[in-house]
């Protein structure tokens, strides 16, 4: 079963012992953001990031690592990147997934994410109020 622990800072991110497996995306280093890190049987399979205004949590990243890929570990992760932006307070998350992304397209959707394409990325906006994955989004 996957394990998801939520960190606040890098610091703790790192302190998990994943340094050799998952690494920080250079851009995911602000004070604001929160980690969703994943694990398989004590092994590291991915992580989430969020970044937390006022009014909105920003869906920053969401990482596989390629053994892992194919066993809807990111849905797991997406999943439970919203339900704790929920838990949070927030009534809205967003997502920004280029188009050539076409699993991460495809998980979003599955999240229930309701799409607005642009012409090299789509932006998807997510009803936290009215998050239900009980429902059947796919």
């Amino acid at each position: 079963m996957l394990d998801i622990k939520v960190v606040k800072n890098e610091r703790d991110f790192y302190n998990l012992h994943i340094l050799e497996n998952l690494a920080i995306h250079p851009h995911l280093r602000d004070s604001d953001r929160y980690f969703g890190i994943a694990r398989l049987d004590d092994l590291p399979v991915g992580y989430w990031s969020g970044i937390c205004s006022k009014k909105t949590f920003t869906s920053a990243y969401i990482f596989v690592t390629e053994d892992y890929q194919g066993r809807s570990f990111g849905y797991e992760l997406k999943k439970h990147q919203l339900e704790f932006a929920k838990s949070l307070g927030y009534n809205l998350a967003t997502s920004t997934v280029g188009h050539s992304n076409l699993k991460s397209l495809a998980i979003q959707e599955k999240c229930g994410g309701e799409i607005e394409v642009g012409d090299l990325v789509s932006r998807f906006t997510f009803d936290l109020k009215n998050l239900d994955f009980q429902a059947n989004y796919f």
